[in-house]
């Protein structure tokens, strides 16, 4: 069985600015799934009435690749209290029930691009992080759920980019 290598994950604001890339993505810690909602209705047939897409991601990583300084760590405490400037991606992903700003997730590969919401505002998530030990190493762990009536405004696909 063949498994899907993304090469990177990239956060997106609500206006498709890219606002953080995460890289060194381990392959056994990445889990990309849809799930639908069925709906029993007159004489016991089901209908899918909605889908619920959910992206987990792990890295070794603590920083995403645009630098090493505060400004671009992956997990920040008080995250939704900092004010900058410049938006950084600490600012989309919530690490303890911070007020973050919602986001979406594009994870890149070499012969496809999976995306979690987007399309421009419409479909965003909040995105949830932590660190972890669980595979005996410290991983970054980060947690994004969406959930639409339109399987296709969930996870979509699309040529690879990298």
């Amino acid at each position: 069985m063949s498994r899907l290598l993304f090469k990177k994950a990239e956060v997106y604001d609500k206006n498709d600015n890219k606002r953080g890339t995460i890289e060194n993505i381990t392959v056994e810690g990445l889990e990309v799934s849809m799930t639908p909602e069925t709906v029993v209705v007159e004489n016991e047939r089901e209908f899918f009435d909605a889908y619920t897409g959910r992206v987990v991601i792990r890295t070794l990583n603590t920083h995403t690749s645009e630098g090493t300084t505060a400004d671009f760590k992956i997990l920040e405490a008080g995250a939704g209290k900092i004010a900058a400037v410049t938006e950084h991606i600490h600012e989309y992903i919530s690490v303890g029930g911070e007020d973050v700003k919602e986001a979406y997730i594009k994870l890149v590969g070499k012969g496809v691009d999976v995306t979690l919401g987007g399309n421009s505002g419409v479909n965003l998530t909040y995105i949830q992080g932590y660190q972890s030990f669980e595979n005996g190493r410290l991983e970054t762990v980060l947690v994004a759920q969406l959930q639409d009536v339109d399987s296709r405004k969930v996870l979509f696909s699309e040529a690879g980019t990298a």
